[in-house]
């Protein structure tokens, strides 16, 4: 898998050392270098160095979030990287909880949903005329009476 490098690069980009990450990430030095050389990461400490500026799309992806500001809001990439739109890190904490809820919990808060923020509704269609020939007519004009 391809993010393990776009780990370590983000830290790079973000001028981080492993230390320093690791201790962003709330582990140890070592298991941080594991997780740059393919060991699997939690959620949880992806998201925590989401906070501190980590691209989290770029580094599952490889595509850059034009969410993403860098740390404490001070920068992108400095390339022409297309940007696609991201969850924001309290989107991503509602996503986790929603995935615990039961299937009863889940209606429920849609419910709740449905009540704050109603679904928009679409526009009902309008029937076109019809469109109209612009070429001149040749039949004939009808004879005047007389």
């Amino acid at each position: 898998m391809d993010c393990y490098p776009r780990l370590q690069e983000e830290r790079l980009r973000l001028g981080l050392g492993l230390k320093d990450a690791a201790k962003v990430a709330e582990t140890t030095l070592r298991t941080m270098r594991r997780w740059e050389s393919e060991q699997k990461m939690p959620i949880a400490a992806l998201s925590a160095l989401a906070k501190y500026g980590y691209d989290a799309q770029y580094v599952c992806t490889g595509r850059r979030s034009m969410n993403n500001k860098g740390p404490l809001g001070k920068g992108g990439t400095e390339d022409d990287t297309p940007y696609v739109p991201a969850y924001a890190p309290d989107e991503v904490e509602w996503i986790l909880r929603l995935r615990q809820l039961d299937p009863e919990q889940r209606r429920q808060l849609q419910a709740v949903l449905d009540a704050l923020a109603p679904k928009p509704r679409r526009a009902k269609r309008t029937r076109r005329p019809p469109v109209q020939d612009t070429e001149p007519s040749l039949a004939p004009l009808p004879a005047e009476p007389t």
